[in-house]
């Protein structure tokens, strides 16, 4: 879909500039996704 191509533009996007880059993520994950995943994929 769309939607993917855009966002995987979007993160190469970022990962090639210096201000944006961000390298590996924590070891526990982001407290975004991690909230987002729990509220989407866990809610009853």
């Amino acid at each position: 879909p769309d939607v993917c191509v855009d966002a995987m533009i979007k993160a190469a996007d970022e990962q090639r500039k210096v201000e944006t880059f961000r390298g590996y993520g924590p070891e526990q994950g982001y407290d975004f996704l991690r909230k987002a995943i729990v509220e989407n994929d866990f809610a009853s």
